[in-house]
């Protein structure tokens, strides 16, 4: 090993030392700052740097008097600093060469890396510190990768005090004895202590253990009232497997032990309540911290299976006990609230308890976390009542809208913090919050008057046969509408953050709870719809179209509906098929299905809060002149012309007789819904076929299939007409543009 030429001049341009004591560390430029980018960066140049090096060249004597013989003063290495990583961020590591050494003996090296201490080959502490290139292979076609190991600082100290050790007694036979100050043997056996004691609670033999109790616990007298030798063995277990198991590398054998605690949860109630019990109960400070198993298992845990088995296990165990309501806490054959206070349910109290201080520390676990909220809430009104009356809706107001700035309360530090959070980190999934939010909103008066804060912890005696009042906090976020963001800011920000890939869509069950409230929220949703489809993107109106159907089915109101079928008939005009571009039109799939949705109410095959069936016709025949024809030619996608001919062909001609018959639809207005469509599709074909020079058979299909039927049906009713009428007329009109081949294949096809 020796030093380059280059660096050498360095050292005796710039090192001038007097008297140079026993130890030297010398520190390589491995950092540098760059004035162009304002960036730090990390060299991780090679660098090869001398086992010893001798000093005295560099003595102020020796300078001064060049001539002058002079002693060596060799000073040999004794320990690097090694940099792993980059700039700004990386890990040190430590290679220290042992001594003093026995005669005769090769020095030994050892490498530090926080508390693991490993014994080094010196022939490979090159290979570790110098850095430069990582490709041995010097022909490579690449380019060379940097190693990002280096080292940083490096340690010398003078042979010739090698071998002196202040610390060994005289008379010691062995230099590398040196005794320890009894602090110093008191902290290391308490250190060796806690090792053994984890590498015995790690070892296989401990789980072996642990399944064993889990064997004698089922074997146990389940009956036994007093269930004393069950609750210890129990929280044994559990202490071991929040603590210990579940954090061991792949968790072996976990599933299988977490399965055979469930079959003794189905087979005994007490159990199922100790268990409850103890993560209830089992939140203790130590010291600096707080150890609670309950938050470990559902919000620090990393992985996924572990967090999803205690999930379903802490759902399972609450529906066992569920019927006993001296060990549950509350009465769930009662509708109103029932809670006693106690029992297995203040689990409900504690999960709430997590919000908002420590949903921030994991955003991975938010789906686990509110999934089992959720999974709470939908067992019945008590749990959902419980949730409401800790703040679990109110905090998922706040949690919906904190990373957007809105509604904040200005002392909710926890909340602001969890914003930040949000900016800094991935954006966790919303779903499972607003699935509990969906569900908790079925359980409260939309029309009560909402209560003051101050008595949102009574909020429960203010139950009505409707459920619980809003808070004025809550209310205040519900109705914050602003045109600009789209209307209501809560609602839009559900809408935007609901992944609709899943199954279910919650935010359309939220909708269809406001549609029952307050005039004023009624307006302010219709109003929410209306502008976010029509004066926002595609892929922001899109939600809202998916939805728009719980609007035609919950709203009772006939102007609020006449307006909105008025937006959804615009809407679909302009439906992202052949007269419009993908990314400008809206989604014709969500179009289909909300006039599909207004046919049902008007066939009768679906309720409605407005019971009119007549109503929902009129809309219907009276708009499907306009709309029928885009979406049938809609060439997005095809399966949208085929489920749109289906529709028009049920409601105007399988079903339009028996519609008239019941004296729902007039026979004129069917007729001329029919003679509007025919032109109406024959226009859409026109323009298609002006704007491609050659269209998709199949895209144009569907229209053709119902200009035929037009036309069979228009020709039909002319025979049966007076000479003079003006449907004779028509049907000659409709015949001689619809003729030919085209004509009787549609005709076929239909038959």
């Amino acid at each position: 090993m020796s030093f380059p030429v280059s660096r050498i001049a360095l050292i005796r341009k710039r090192t001038c030392l007097k008297d140079i004591p026993d130890h030297l560390m010398l520190q390589l430029k491995r950092f540098a700052f760059d004035l162009e980018t304002y960036s730090r960066n990390k060299i991780n140049d090679h660098f090869a740097f001398p086992m010893s090096i001798d000093m005295s060249p560099y003595t102020f004597k020796h300078l001064t008097n060049p001539d002058e013989p002079m002693e060596e003063d060799v000073f040999d290495l004794v320990g690097v600093i090694v940099h792993k990583g980059q700039a700004e961020h990386g890990h040190y590591v430590s290679y220290i060469r042992a001594r003093p050494t026995g005669e005769e003996e090769a020095p030994t090296w050892l490498l530090f890396d926080d508390a693991d201490v490993s014994v080094l080959d010196a022939k490979e502490l090159g290979e570790a510190c110098f850095g430069g290139s990582a490709n041995k292979d010097s022909s490579a076609l690449f380019a060379p990768t940097m190693k990002s190991y280096n080292a940083y600082m490096l340690f010398y100290q003078r042979r010739s005090s090698l071998q002196k050790s202040p610390w060994v007694p005289e008379g010691s036979v062995d230099l590398r004895n040196v005794p320890i100050a009894q602090d110093m043997e008191s902290e290391v056996a308490q250190d060796n202590r806690a090792l053994l004691k984890d590498f015995g609670l790690l070892d296989e033999s401990s789980r072996e253990y642990v399944r064993c109790l889990i064997s004698k616990l089922e074997g146990l007298n389940h009956d036994d009232s007093t269930h004393a030798l069950h609750f210890k063995l129990l929280t044994v277990i559990w202490k071991y497997l929040t603590a210990v198991w579940s954090r061991t590398k792949e968790f072996p054998e976990f599933e299988e032990s977490m399965n055979a605690l469930r079959s003794v949860g189905e087979k005994c109630e007490r159990c199922c309540y100790a268990t409850l019990r103890w993560f209830i109960t089992s939140r203790t400070e130590v010291e600096y911290w707080i150890e609670d198993p309950l938050r470990e298992m559902l919000l620090r845990i990393n992985q996924p299976k572990i967090r999803g088995y205690f999930r379903s296990f802490i759902l399972d165990a609450m529906r066992q006990i569920r019927g006993n309501m001296a060990l549950y806490g509350a009465d769930i054959t009662a509708s109103e609230p029932e809670l006693t206070g106690n029992g297995a349910i203040v689990i409900v109290t504690r999960l709430a308890q997590f919000i908002p201080s420590e949903i921030a520390y994991n955003m991975r676990a938010w789906e686990d976390y509110f999934g089992l909220l959720a999974d709470i809430a939908s067992l019945g009104p008590q749990e959902c009542f419980a949730l409401i009356s800790d703040g679990v809706l109110t905090a998922c107001f706040d949690a919906v809208l904190c990373d957007s700035g809105y509604g904040l309360r200005a002392d909710s530090q926890h909340y602001k913090e969890l914003a930040y959070a949000l900016k800094r980190k991935m954006a966790p999934p919303y779903n499972q919050l607003i699935r509990l939010a969906s569900i908790l909103f079925g359980y409260v008066d939309m029309n009560a008057t909402a209560i003051d804060d101050t008595d949102s912890s009574t909020r429960l005696d203010h139950y009505t046969y409707n459920g619980v009042p809003w808070t004025e906090y809550e209310e205040s976020i519900l109705l914050d509408f602003n045109k600009k963001e789209g209307g209501l800011l809560w609602l839009c920000e559900v809408f935007q953050k609901w992944n609709f890939e899943s199954d279910g869509i919650p935010p359309g069950e939220i909708v269809q709870e406001l549609l029952h409230a307050k005039s004023a929220v009624v307006h302010a949703v219709v109003d929410t719809f209306i502008i976010s489809i029509k004066d926002f993107e595609s892929r922001y109106a899109d939600p809202f179209l998916r939805c728009a159907k719980s609007l035609a089915i919950h709203l009772g109101s006939r102007d609020l509906l006449d307006k909105f079928f008025k937006m959804m008939n615009e809407c679909s005009r302009e439906a992202n098929g052949m007269s419009a571009r993908a990314e400008d039109g809206y989604n014709g799939a969500f179009c289909h299905r909300f006039w599909s949705t207004v046919w049902q109410v008007a066939s009768g095959h679906l309720n409605a809060r407005l019971n009119e069936r007549g109503y929902f016709d009129q809309q219907f025949i009276s708009y499907c002149r306009e709309w029928g024809p885009v979406l049938l030619v809609h060439a997005g996608d095809l399966e949208v012309g085929r489920l749109t001919h289906r529709l028009l062909s049920e409601a105007l001609f399988k079903v339009g007789h028996r519609m008239i018959d019941d004296g729902i639809r007039g026979q004129d207005e069917q007729d001329e819904a029919i003679t509007r469509l025919f032109w109406g599709c024959d226009r859409q074909i026109r323009i298609c076929q002006s704007w491609r020079e050659s269209v998709w058979q199949q895209f144009l299909s569907p229209a053709h299939m119902i200009m035929a039927e037009c036309v069979l049906y228009i020709s039909q009713e002319a025979e049966q007409a007076e000479p003079d009428d003006h449907i004779i007329v028509e049907a000659e009109r409709m015949s001689s543009r619809f003729e030919g081949d085209c004509f009787t294949a549609c005709v076929n096809e239909r038959n």
